[in-house]
């Protein structure tokens, strides 16, 4: 099974990252994300056993909720050679924590990440038809800052399927108020 773990997005943000979906959709060949969410990290193949392993690790991280905020559009690898088209989020510690306790948490089990990059995916580039055009698109898009309210994150499963993978939630685990 193929697993990671992420942070699920409201309706109106996912109604809101389909509309920019389609601001881009003449500018080249991207498949967009249907599913959007806020992968923290991503796991790949894993076994029965070690989901088990995962679950209990996973239900010992303490955080306390927190909010999001949506900002900017951005780019992987870079704009030149741009392969990923994603949404960004105003620089907050609280993702950073959280993110950095998972990882810990599955140390050594999984490789640290190194350079974790908060965003959101909205699609895998595949050609771009006119770059200047898709630039200047990316550029001129206004990002509205809508808040993510983030009270838990889930260990998912991920499908592949077709024409993209299918999602299925197999535990979430909750923050702590104080």
């Amino acid at each position: 099974m193929r697993l990671f773990i992420a942070i699920q997005l409201p309706k109106e943000i996912r109604n809101y990252l389909s509309k920019l979906q389609k601001q881009f959709s003449n500018t080249g060949k991207i498949t967009f994300t249907k599913e959007q969410h806020l992968t923290i990290k991503f796991l790949g193949e894993i076994t029965r056993t070690q989901e088990k392993i995962i679950q209990k690790k996973l239900s010992t991280v303490i955080f306390q909720p927190f909010s999001l905020t949506l900002s900017g559009i951005g780019f992987f690898p870079d704009e030149r050679n741009a392969r990923i088209l994603w949404v960004g989020l105003q620089l907050n510690n609280h993702i950073n924590e959280l993110q950095k306790k998972i990882d810990e948490i599955l140390t050594p089990q999984f490789k640290k990440d190194k350079n974790f990059v908060p965003h959101i995916t909205l699609g895998r580039i595949k050609t771009i038809t006119n770059k200047a055009q898709f630039n200047k698109l990316a550029q001129q898009t206004q990002i509205q800052p809508l808040q993510i309210s983030v009270n838990e994150f889930q260990l998912i499963e991920s499908k592949l399927a077709e024409k993209e993978p299918k999602y299925a939630i197999l535990q979430s685990f909750f923050a702590q108020s104080l």
